[in-house]
């Protein structure tokens, strides 16, 4: 489209055909179309490439339905100009994007789970960041703080309206656990939103007796997991790209990277 692209027309679709079902199919499948495609008068958004068979499925429910109805955002919804800190057009990062847009607004806690260094702790704040709460507070308290603390119920009273990032909830000590589970257990409607991470398997950690159930589906509303690296290894040319103008700021030399180079960081195992 030379003067624009999908997304910038719905506004006129929906103006013209209130009720008609539109399918966002786009090439430039990162985080941030995910969002707009999510937010938008679309029923669906398909990333590049895709299987027709997938879309014959969704186009045969779509026609099955009479009335295909989704809510609309105000014009200065989603408009932030920012850059997106996840690179990647893989499968699995495709499924991730689409997976925290339909989670942004939903209100439950959210339990990102993934191993260390994946970008749990920036999932969480992106949620916040495009959610409706983000002009509110955003608190982030890691679990060696909660360990120490005796008044925890003091800093959700202070983050009310706003989110609450819990870093690492599977390294908290029973005595935090049992504070956290009273402290939720006592929420209003003015109480924050809960996001947690943790990079152990907490269902493990419950069988073992190490971390409360009543604690864990508490803060298990929605999962979504993280894969890493070596689960996307088709990502490695973009992370390349992104990354080495960021290390060469402020340095006259200009850097590149051979086709050799990229083929060995693509065989390596990425243990973590």
């Amino acid at each position: 489209m030379p003067d624009g692209n999908g997304l910038e027309v719905l506004d006129t679709i929906f103006s013209i055909r209130p009720s008609l079902a539109v399918i966002i199919i786009s090439a430039q499948n990162n985080f941030k179309t995910a969002i707009d495609a999510s937010q938008s008068t679309a029923i669906e958004y398909i990333p590049k490439p895709f299987d027709l068979p997938d879309i014959l499925k969704i186009v045969a429910t779509l026609l099955k339905e009479e009335n295909n109805t989704s809510s609309r955002l105000s014009e200065n919804d989603f408009k932030k100009s920012i850059d997106m800190p996840f690179v990647g057009k893989s499968p699995e990062m495709q499924s991730l994007y689409k997976l925290i847009a339909k989670v942004i607004n939903v209100n439950l806690p959210v339990l990102v789970l993934g191993e260390s260094g994946v970008g749990k702790s920036l999932i969480g704040s992106m949620i916040h960041n495009f959610s409706d709460l983000k002009f509110s507070s955003l608190r982030t308290l890691h679990s060696e703080d909660l360990n120490k603390m005796d008044n925890i119920p003091l800093l959700f009273e202070e983050t009310s309206f706003g989110t609450i990032l819990l870093d690492e909830v599977g390294d908290l000590s029973q005595k935090a656990q049992l504070k956290l589970v009273r402290v939720i257990d006592s929420f209003s409607k003015n109480s924050p939103r809960l996001i947690s991470t943790s990079q152990h398997n907490l269902l493990q950690l419950m069988e073992q007796g190490v971390f409360r159930k009543d604690i864990y589906f508490r803060l298990n509303g929605i999962t979504i997991p993280v894969p890493p690296l070596r689960k996307r290894l088709g990502d490695i040319d973009l992370l390349v790209k992104f990354i080495m103008p960021l290390d060469s700021e402020g340095i006259s030399e200009s850097f590149s990277i051979s086709k050799e180079a990229l083929e060995k960081l693509k065989e390596y195992t990425w243990p973590g």
